[in-house]
């Protein structure tokens, strides 16, 4: 596995929509990565659900 310097940032973007049953787990997962990203973006597509919520936990 190859290291990342600490001096390239890493972004994860995650496009989601009515995805509550789903982003927690997504997000745990991005986290845990052997590199964590120095930021996680959620983009939410005008969701109905929690959404917006988990995101922001």
């Amino acid at each position: 596995m190859a290291d990342f310097p600490r001096s390239q940032q890493v972004s994860a973007i995650v496009v989601v929509r009515n995805g509550e049953r789903f982003l927690r787990d997504a997000l745990q997962s991005i986290a845990a990565q052997t590199r964590p990203p120095d930021e996680i973006l959620v983009i939410d597509g005008q969701s109905s659900d929690s959404t917006a919520q988990i995101a922001q936990s």
